[in-house]
């Protein structure tokens, strides 16, 4: 309707899980989208190789890089508040990040992270999950606080309570968590999925781990 109008389209996507939406599609659906995919005149890509990817399923539609960004100053001069979050004196704080749906949170690798952390129990006794997110409490073990739904305002400050962040995703695009995590001063263990692995230096900034791999996952959080 746009351009029927004479206006300029640009098309961001921003759902990491658009790769699996396209291939599940039957051939004249998958038609469909590609073909809406050629009538922006700009598509935005959030890292490169969404560019690549978008760029071979519409060759013909040019891609622009727009990375995800984060204000650094809330980050840096947040300050940490470890028991208004409940994470014990002297505890190692792993930190998760969700959403306000448990569905998708799900697809954060909610499942894989409780397995893997049963493992890093028992190696560090002194290691606590801080869970944020829709997930239900009586989901969790003793041993991980849930904190709920974060009001933006407390984010911060979250962040800076913890020791490192977590993220085993199924599928990510370029996920906010991450850069708020580094801005925080955070390092992090993550699946190496969507534009992850641009964002992090793998042994340098954090590690990097297959999706659904509880051994790695277990291994680079201890």
């Amino acid at each position: 309707t746009a351009r029927a109008f004479g206006r300029r389209v640009t098309l961001q996507i921003h759902d990491g899980r658009f790769p699996e939406f396209l291939a599940a599609s039957s051939p004249l659906v998958a038609r469909v989208i590609r073909l809406a995919l050629a009538v922006p005149h700009q598509i935005l890509a959030l890292s490169a190789s969404w560019g690549r990817y978008f760029g071979e399923l519409s060759p013909r539609t040019p891609v622009a890089i727009v990375p995800n960004g984060v204000l650094l100053a809330p980050f840096a001069h947040a300050v940490p508040a470890r028991a208004r979050f409940g994470v014990p004196d002297g505890a190692v704080a792993v930190l998760f990040v969700g959403t306000r749906d448990a569905a998708l949170d799900r697809r954060k690798g909610v499942a894989t992270l409780l397995r893997a952390f049963e493992e890093v129990r028992r190696r560090h006794g002194d290691a606590v999950l801080i869970f944020a997110g829709a997930a239900h409490p009586e989901t969790l073990p003793a041993h991980c606080v849930h904190v709920g739904i974060v009001a933006e305002a407390q984010k911060a400050s979250l962040y800076r309570s913890a020791d490192l962040l977590v993220l085993p995703s199924e599928v990510e695009n370029m996920p906010n968590t991450v850069l708020e995590a580094m801005a925080a001063g955070l390092p992090v263990v993550a699946t190496d999925v969507g534009a992850i692995p641009e964002m992090l230096t793998d042994g340098a900034s954090g590690f990097l781990v297959p999706v659904g791999d509880v051994g790695a996952l277990a291994d680079r959080i201890s």
